[in-house]
């Protein structure tokens, strides 16, 4: 029995090591100027900063987390530093009424806890894509409920392409 016990255990390590070999943390001098220009430009005063690489596409692109404004933000840069992705989260999130409607009727007794929002970047639009991720309770579960900036809401499948929305 132990002997088997080992072994999941082991399987699961293993499992950890692979998934998380994605993501390297890095130094920031480790960082590309064209990387750090953007974001610096991007951000006054960012606390906190942990720089990380990550494969996207097949390509290495740079992730930076930090305290911003009182928030916890990460954004995603490609090796030009064009940045592609951007979340923060908000732990006193304010809801729209629609959100607020939807959640009172599918979920009993559900409290909001952090609002995540996710901007997508891309050359076709000059505005990002902005999506939200909304964390709750509820007497038995965690709950997410995604909804776009039109207060649509979106199956978490939507956002499976994209690093930053997990």
């Amino acid at each position: 029995m132990w002997k088997n016990i080992v072994f999941v255990v082991l399987g699961i390590l293993l499992f950890c090591v692979d998934v998380n070999a994605q993501t390297v943390v890095i130094e920031e001098n480790d960082v590309p100027l064209n990387v750090q220009a953007w974001f610096y430009k991007r951000y006054d005063k960012p606390k906190n900063l942990q720089w990380s690489t990550k494969q996207i596409s097949g390509k290495k692109c740079f992730a930076v987390s930090f305290n911003h404004k009182g928030r916890l933000v990460s954004s995603l840069y490609d090796p030009n530093g064009a940045i592609l992705e951007e979340s923060a989260v908000n732990n006193n999130p304010i809801l729209s009424s629609e959100i607020k409607e939807y959640v009172k009727a599918n979920y009993d007794k559900f409290k909001a806890l952090r609002l995540k929002s996710i901007k997508i970047f891309n050359t076709i639009s000059p505005q990002p894509i902005v999506y939200y991720q909304l964390v709750g309770k509820t007497n038995q579960d965690n709950v997410s409920v995604w909804f776009d900036s039109n207060n649509q809401i979106r199956k978490k499948k939507d956002f499976s392409g994209y690093a930053l929305a997990n």
